[in-house]
């Protein structure tokens, strides 16, 4: 069976399916940063997706938007800002 019959099988297999009999898990609770006061250790990351000297001023907003925001937060350190300034994968084939 190549990989698009596989496909195909599997969903027809679901829509057919009646639910009965499957173990159904429930979502996990959402971490409630804002209101829990532990401390907190924050890496944000920031982004453009073209090298155009336009982008640069979005591309440095967004990192003092991140600081600005994780220093009004009680108990929250910012450790890192991770940041790519590159074209998009659609335009650069050699990005990861």
């Amino acid at each position: 069976m190549n990989n698009r019959q596989n496909k195909d099988y599997i969903r027809k297999r679901y829509r057919n399916a009646s639910g009965e009999g499957l173990e159904k898990i429930p979502a996990k609770e959402r971490p409630k940063l804002f209101e829990d006061s532990g401390k907190k250790r924050i890496a944000v990351y920031a982004r453009v997706s073209t090298l155009t000297s336009q982008q640069t001023s979005s591309f440095e907003l967004q990192q003092k938007y991140y600081s600005d925001f994780v220093d009004r937060q009680s108990g929250w350190e910012l450790v890192k800002i991770y940041s790519d300034e590159d074209a998009s994968y659609g335009q650069n084939p050699k990005r990861p």
